[in-house]
């Protein structure tokens, strides 16, 4: 997040300013991380599937068998690892299911143990089979999307490029089970929990649930406190200020003048992005008898969906800014001066800029 500091205006003394270059200090996230970070990535899949281990509790159960799910993991690498890859179909599409030796090790002992005479093909295929059904039978959903067991020798025609890798304990043991989408499928899964979201947030009522249609969002990357006599030395063209914080990625996201979350400053597609890391952040304390001035970096537009979508933790919120060093100084959400980013022995530094 972003910090409050009273910071300093350097003096001649001080060391040199060294203008700050984001776009080679910043991160910049991959194309699909972004397309699908406020969907398919963040999706939680157990909101749609509520009675899925209901399902498999008196089998767990018969056997004597401790059973858990420890993550649901979205992703687009299907690991090479895997020596089993079974075809299924997702809302009629082609995906697969892939299981690791190890994991199927684990699965074939626990539910077949001590029958070495049945093949463990057979064993596998009864839970792939099982499996399958019972996602279809608990799907929850408000939009239709079946799940089928197909023709082993469709698993060619598979064409992977999204992924949810499901954890598992089972009796103390730790294995997963690999689902991969084709296309259309995370497209659909994306869709659907955007939709969610946007759901999840009018039954909330969250801080952006009503009012506003359009938000002027705007990245802060520190606050001054400053003492009101003091003002206008700090907003002096030329003027150099020491903020006094070590350079980093920490920023804070406003919205129409409120603070929503706190993420990391990346680069895409050469505009900063921000990619969200706490939707409930600590408020800054305005220190007492001073001016607070914000030190903004970038700025954006969006609808009350999209910032709905975007304050998911791991989302990715896009700006209009180009990527650079000028940051805008503003008091009480208003504009009064820009200023050149740089720093200043390893701390964040600016020069005011002239009007």
């Amino acid at each position: 997040m972003s910090m409050s500091n009273e910071g300093k205006i350097a003096g001649t003394e001080e060391a040199s300013f060294d203008p700050w270059a984001p776009d080679l200090q910043l991160n910049e996230p991959t194309m699909n991380e972004v397309r699908f970070s406020l969907g398919f990535l963040r999706a939680q899949p157990a909101r749609w599937f509520p009675s899925f281990g209901a399902d498999w509790l008196p089998l767990l159960h018969a056997l004597g068998v401790e059973a858990s799910i420890r993550h649901v993991r979205p992703g687009f690498e299907f690991p090479d690892s895997l020596v089993r890859v079974t075809p299924i179909e997702i809302d009629g599409e082609v995906a697969v299911l892939g299981l690791d030796d190890h994991a199927e090790s684990i699965l074939c002992r626990t539910i077949a143990p001590g029958v070495a005479a049945l093949p463990n093909d057979l064993v596998l295929e009864y839970l792939e089979r099982r499996f399958v059904a019972t996602l279809e039978r608990s799907w929850a959903g408000s939009e239709s999307f079946p799940w089928h067991y197909i023709s082993p020798d469709q698993t060619d025609t598979a064409e992977v490029v999204g992924v949810i890798e499901i954890g598992m304990r089972i009796d103390g043991d730790d294995l997963s089970l690999w689902i991969g989408f084709g296309p259309r499928a995370i497209e659909r899964i994306d869709s659907m929990w955007r939709r969610e979201v946007s759901n999840l947030a009018a039954a909330s009522g969250s801080a952006t649930s009503q009012g506003d249609d359009l938000y002027t969002v705007k990245i802060e990357l520190a606050q001054l406190m400053v003492p009101p006599a003091e003002l206008i030395d700090y907003l002096k063209p030329q003027t150099v200020i020491d903020l006094g914080l070590a350079l980093s990625d920490q920023v804070t996201v406003h919205a129409n003048d409120r603070q929503l979350a706190a993420g990391q400053l990346t680069v895409f597609n050469g505009r900063f992005a921000v990619k969200i890391l706490d939707t409930d952040p600590i408020p800054v304390t305005q220190v007492e008898s001073t001016t607070c001035v914000r030190v903004e970096v970038a700025e954006t537009v969006l609808d009350r969906q999209t910032l709905h979508e975007c304050l998911q933790h791991g989302a990715y919120l896009l700006t209009a800014t180009p990527v650079g060093n000028i940051a805008s100084l503003s008091i009480s959400g208003e504009s009064v001066a820009q200023a050149v980013m740089g720093s200043i022995d390893g701390r964040f530094a600016l020069t005011v800029l002239p009007k």
